[in-house]
């Protein structure tokens, strides 16, 4: 834009020196000019002024329009390399799901091919030796839910009565094993747990965890209640199935008196929206509610045209 500026000061300038030449010389036509031959002169050197000055303003317009097209064709350009680079990250995506795909099925394929896999070994009894894997604190959870994937409804059913285990640390490494299950063997039978008392929490867990973006109309009937771990649950559940009904749910936690789901609360929140807001989840009395409260205000503001980040 300076650029602009002063060329456009140039010509004004040049402009002016061709008028005051031209006037300067009319007062010396050649009847009233004492030297024709130096009269001559200056005309000659007037018209060379005036066309080198037209021929400039005509170098820098052309500049300014070449200027103004390739910011134009940068601006394009740059579009579309970053839709090249967004497409090409799906596809790299959807290739390395494939790639998963067709090595469970070769694996399935070879041992059923295999010599050593006996015939009267049931399903059953593979199954549960699989599982019994979750009781050592070290299980490979993403191992075990690819050898589980291919006893589909079975290996589902098997991990729910797991969830019932009283055990904190063995249900989590559980939740861990679902969510690397196929989200069609899993999610039918997991909506139903929402409704029992002992395995709700873990459920909306790994319902938000599968990315099955159709059960959130069912997962919202449950931001209200009660049970404050089961309503977090749930809300962590919508947020990270990008579903707005659970932001607000999820900053009225911030002003709760457990610091454990503040922290994780904050988190997400800070994730999908890029903001901190000068919110310190560790604070407490008036610093915290304050910090809750510009989360509020500007949820209340943002909210109508938010729109959640894509996934990593």
């Amino acid at each position: 834009m300076n650029n602009k500026i002063n060329h456009q000061d140039t010509r004004t300038q040049r402009r002016r020196a061709n008028l005051f030449l031209v006037s300067w010389c009319l007062r010396g036509y050649p009847w009233k000019f004492p030297n024709i031959k130096l009269f001559i002169q200056l005309t000659i050197l007037m018209l060379f002024v005036f066309i080198s000055a037209c021929s400039y303003g005509n170098q820098l317009q052309k500049q300014d329009s070449r200027t103004k097209e390739l910011e134009q064709k940068i601006t394009v350009l740059a579009k579309e390399v970053y839709d090249l680079t967004q497409r090409l990250g799906k596809q790299q995506k959807d290739m390395e799901s494939l790639r998963f795909e067709m090595g469970v099925m070769r694996k399935e394929l070879m041992e059923l091919r295999s010599p050593s896999l006996s015939p009267d070994q049931s399903q059953t009894e593979r199954l549960s030796k699989l599982l019994l894997e979750l009781a050592n604190p070290s299980c490979d959870t993403n191992k075990l839910a690819f050898e589980l994937r291919k006893f589909g409804k079975r290996a589902v059913l098997a991990l729910v009565e797991a969830l019932k285990r009283p055990d904190p640390d063995y249900r989590a490494r559980v939740e861990q094993t679902f969510s690397g299950l196929l989200v069609e063997d899993a999610t039918a039978l997991l909506l139903p747990s929402l409704k029992d008392t002992a395995l709700r929490i873990s459920a909306a867990h790994i319902l938000g965890n599968l990315k099955n973006y159709s059960v959130v109309d069912e997962l919202s009937g449950y931001l209200s209640g009660d049970d404050e771990g089961f309503v977090f649950a749930v809300a962590e559940a919508l947020v990270k199935l990008k579903d707005k009904r659970g932001v607000p749910v999820l900053i009225d936690f911030l002003r709760k008196p457990d610091p454990n789901k503040r922290a994780i609360a904050f988190n997400l929140l800070n994730k999908i929206t890029g903001v901190v807001l000068d919110y310190k989840y560790y604070n407490d009395g008036a610093e915290l509610l304050e910090g809750a409260k510009r989360w509020e205000e500007w949820w209340l503001k943002n909210a109508p045209n938010f729109i959640f980040p894509a996934d990593d």
